[in-house]
């Protein structure tokens, strides 16, 4: 008999809740949720371009404030989590709230007093009433608010589903989050083929109604939370006392035998989150540019040839797949190549420091902005070749795999900064506020989108008054996206040269050569698991 308490406060017998269980529902939740995630993020500049009739900067902007609202509610989930509820409860309420939101998207999409009126030319389109607007938005903003919330509670729920007191479960927590980034990967990866498939040549209403059932919650009644008490026991630790930032000492000096002073641990940790901040600070413009891949890049696409051989067109959208599979492709190498060169040099066990990781996914990004300017040169010297720069529903003859290394260089940054990023925040966050050190690393995401949505807007109305011609319009094909993505990569060069100073003037918490959670060896893992019975019986 285990000690931890279920739903109801009393004690479970572990055979029968918690354990793989309840990790099993968790898992299938988390992949119906990235799926759904990606479905409507991988294609929503698309249905903002041709349902609702938005331009180029309008539909960027939007699809950069609801990701950057997306990212930006975890917050909100980890403070809930943190003070309040707990994981599970935090969780039911905003998976409830997501659920809903999809509901409402769906019907949205679906019922005739609320869809936009079919314009299949794209020309002369009747105009969106402020009813279909106002609905699809609010929908959509429910979705942002319910996904957010859940996702910072969500993984924490079932690592607790595991004790680390028992050394059987403590172990069946490494299988579970291994196949936790592998459902992440998967998840999205459905979200950004097959349902964006579904929207674009099937139905957008069906397309939303399947996601939407994926997410009809399931019956929690075998899931476990742990005591509020164990949660102060096992997260709760003594900080000494360090000499950095000493002005925040005071709030620990006893002045009076009435005051009530902060403890030493209080202010320790609160010096740890403002080292952590200054390297979140340099972790935003590096969003900014993979906010990219899902506007301006889609928007690209949108222009280029997409037929493939039998009359098969490839989705538009699904172009943004081949992200997160550069980037599980890269993990690997990372992990079974790079890794153990880089150990013999450096004598570290993750091959290189977590903030060098950090910087080379920054200088990557700057890489694949540069490529992408390149690529935008040869698709405009096309356009001109044509004579198509005047009609903006124009098709470039030129395949849509010509992007493919943008998107790819996309995915290899994201190999090295977005794990980078989760990995020191999971290290570095102090343990009484795990859920707040998840909730930054999605953070630094959101701030991204909403500083790509000023960009984009700053931009468009400076160019257009000192060059008389905007850089970015609604017809791409007489924009000037190569000057850009051209400033991007320019703007996260001096970026990477604040982060070199940031990171130099950072104290971690712990030093570099002992041993940390590596979320990218968890793939890695995942294979071992998958060919041994041993991890099929424990993982499944």
């Amino acid at each position: 008999m285990d000690t931890r308490g279920n739903l109801g406060g009393r004690s479970y017998i572990r055979l029968k809740t918690g354990g793989w269980k309840a990790a099993s529902l968790i898992i299938g939740y988390e992949f119906c949720e990235r799926m759904a995630f990606a479905g409507i993020w991988s294609n929503l500049v698309v249905y903002l371009t041709t349902k609702l009739h938005e331009g180029t900067v309008s539909s960027s902007t939007n699809a950069s404030n609801w990701i950057g609202t997306s990212f930006l509610t975890p917050l909100l989930g980890a403070y809930i989590a943190d003070t309040y509820f707990g994981h599970f409860f935090t969780f039911l309420i905003f998976s409830c709230i997501y659920s809903l939101g999809m509901v409402f998207l769906t019907l949205v999409i679906l019922l005739k007093p609320w869809r936009p009126p079919d314009c299949p030319t794209n020309e002369g389109c009747q105009k969106v009433s402020s009813l279909t607007y106002g609905t699809f938005y609010i929908a959509l903003y429910f979705v942002a608010l319910g996904s957010g919330g859940a996702r910072t509670t969500i993984s924490a729920f079932g690592s607790d589903q595991f004790g680390d007191s028992d050394p059987e479960e403590s172990q069946q927590k490494i299988t579970f989050f291994n196949w936790w980034v592998f459902i992440v990967f998967f998840g999205g990866l459905i979200g950004q083929t097959f349902v964006v498939y579904v929207e674009d040549q099937i139905s957008w209403g069906i397309g939303f109604g399947i996601i939407t059932l994926a997410l009809v919650p399931s019956d929690p009644s075998f899931l476990h939370e742990v005591d509020s008490r164990e949660y102060v026991a096992q997260y709760r630790q003594l900080i000494s006392h360090t000499s950095h930032l000493r002005l925040l000492d005071k709030a620990a000096v006893q002045n009076g035998a009435t005051s009530n002073p902060c403890t030493v641990t209080d202010v320790e940790e609160t010096k740890i989150v403002v080292q952590i901040l200054k390297l979140w600070v340099t972790a935003i413009f590096p969003s900014t540019l993979q906010i990219q891949s899902g506007t301006l890049f889609l928007r690209q696409a949108m222009t280029l040839e997409t037929k493939m051989g039998f009359n098969f067109q490839f989705p538009q959208a699904s172009i943004g797949a081949f992200v997160p599979i550069a980037m599980l492709l890269s993990l690997l190498v990372y992990n079974h190549l790079l890794v153990p060169i880089l150990r013999r040099f450096t004598g570290n066990q993750q091959g290189i420091t977590i903030v060098q990781r950090m910087g080379a996914g920054m200088l990557i990004h700057t890489l694949a902005m540069l490529t992408a300017m390149v690529t935008e040169i040869e698709r405009l010297n096309a356009v001109k070749k044509h004579g198509v720069a005047d009609n903006m529903h124009a098709i470039v003859p030129r395949n849509i795999f010509t992007l493919l290394p943008q998107f790819m260089l996309m995915g290899i940054a994201a190999a090295f900064l977005q794990v980078g990023k989760l990995e020191f925040f999971y290290d570095e966050a102090p343990e009484s506020i795990q859920s707040l050190g998840s909730a930054l690393y999605a953070a630094s995401l959101g701030v991204g989108a909403f500083i790509n949505s000023i960009l984009l807007k700053v931009v468009s109305s400076i160019t257009g008054r000192v060059a008389h011609e905007s850089w970015i319009l609604d017809n791409v094909n007489a924009s000037r996206l190569d000057l850009y993505y051209a400033l991007l990569a320019f703007l996260n060069s001096l970026n990477y040269i604040f982060f070199c100073i940031m990171s130099h003037l950072y104290r971690l918490k712990r030093k570099e050569t002992e041993p940390s959670v590596n979320v990218s060896m968890n793939v890695e893992n995942l294979g071992n698991d998958i060919n041994t019975d041993d991890g099929i019986q424990r993982g499944l």
